[in-house]
């Protein structure tokens, strides 16, 4: 899925645009807010578009994504667990760990896609979910 965001070449690359999201992004992350919410319109405006085209056209569809999302909330939460909290070394740390991944599996892709799926899906209540408080 992510060789397929990283295609320059794709029709709707570049094409995205989307108004800043609020909810958890100012509830959970205040301290860190303007820059997941600007972050997240920025590469909405490359990879937004492709994303969906992805969803509704691709062999991939939507519950595959959905299947990352669901692995996304626990790993996630992990990797925000040992970075104290803190949502954007959490974020990088989750980007060279996908990174390294592909890397390691020989894939082609673009890094930059990598994270707007990440914050993407972060957007969406699977990365750094909401814990239930005992």
């Amino acid at each position: 899925m992510i060789s397929h965001l990283s295609n320059i070449n794709h029709p709707s690359s570049g094409e995205g645009f989307i108004e800043a999201p609020d909810g958890k992004i100012n509830e959970r992350f205040s301290e860190h807010s303007e820059f997941l919410k600007s972050e997240y319109q920025d590469l909405y405006i490359q990879y937004g578009n492709v994303l969906k085209d992805i969803e509704e056209l691709s062999e991939i569809g939507t519950v595959k994504i959905k299947r990352l999302g669901l692995y996304l909330k626990t790993y996630s939460d992990k990797i925000l667990s040992e970075s104290n909290g803190d949502a954007k070394i959490a974020l990088d740390k989750l980007v060279d760990n996908f990174s390294d991944v592909l890397s390691n599996n020989g894939k082609n892709y673009d890094k930059i896609a990598i994270r707007f799926f990440i914050v993407n899906q972060l957007i969406k209540c699977n990365v750094f979910p909401n814990r239930v408080l005992k």
